[in-house]
């Protein structure tokens, strides 16, 4: 019988943190995180201002934590419906990942690419007349 899993709650709205599915391919030790999907948390909206101005980028974040080790940390988001769908039922403890399976190898065919002549010339400075 699943266990019912403990209220987190976001530290910039105070949220109810929902668990969410993490991408195959994220190195995590678990399946699950938890993150603030409340649209109007101070910390995701003032993140698209922030991350415009460092990075010249039109993304934002969401509060993330790992409820396994306690270690929270940003989590890059491009829209409000970004990782939306990756929302899991709170009400039970994500499971752990269960161990990878062999990797599928695939066949990669090596690209050919016509060669190019470039029309590489030295140009001499115009000299400027005094």
């Amino acid at each position: 019988m699943p266990t019912k899993q403990k209220k987190y709650t976001c530290p910039h709205c105070e949220a109810e943190l929902q668990a969410f599915e993490l991408p195959e391919a994220g190195g995590w030790d678990q399946k699950h995180h938890l993150a603030c999907f409340n649209n109007d948390c101070s910390y995701y909206r003032r993140g698209w201002d922030w991350m415009l101005a460092h990075y010249n980028a039109k993304v934002s974040y969401r509060y993330r934590l790992d409820p396994e080790s306690g270690k929270d940390s940003p989590i890059a988001v491009w829209s409000e419906t970004a990782l939306l769908d990756r929302i899991v039922n709170t009400d039970v403890v994500p499971a752990k990942k269960k161990a990878p399976k062999k990797p599928v190898k695939k066949a990669v065919k090596p690209v050919k690419k016509k060669a190019q002549k470039k029309d590489v010339r030295r140009v001499k400075p115009k000299s400027r007349a005094k």
